[in-house]
């Protein structure tokens, strides 16, 4: 708000639009403008629009079942190498196996402080 002209008129416009909403009969807009909605998106003319998407839907419901099959071979093969690779790896590590956690668990966070910098500890390389 460096603006003070700017900051006045944006309290003005958004003060009197909120006496304004105060005042109109939002049960009847609310239940008209859902009635609109439902009427367009849903209403009796949406079957002209299903008849012409859907002329010919034999072959792309034959197109659609047979993609639903490849991804399922593909998830279901996508899975057992999950488990085979983690079966591998237990039998491989055995008891040394752990579960990480994917979220921080510290108790308390470390912040750095504002007087705080990164320094360089060597010029040259090793």
């Amino acid at each position: 708000w460096e603006e003070p002209v700017v900051a006045f008129w944006f309290s003005c416009v958004f003060f009197v639009s909120g006496l304004a909403s105060l005042l109109l009969p939002w049960a009847f807009i609310l239940t008209w403008a859902g009635r609109i909605i439902m009427w367009g998106f849903f209403g009796p003319h949406m079957m002209i629009v299903d008849l012409f998407l859907q002329a010919n839907s034999q072959d792309r419901l034959e197109t659609l079942v047979k993609k639903f099959h490849e991804k399922y071979q593909a998830a279901r093969i996508r899975r057992e190498e999950a488990m085979k690779l983690k079966s591998i790896k237990c039998l491989r590590f055995g008891e040394y196996i752990t579960h990480v956690p994917a979220f921080n668990l510290t108790r308390h966070h470390d912040l750095p402080l504002p007087r705080s910098r990164a320094r360089l500890l060597r010029r040259t390389p090793p």
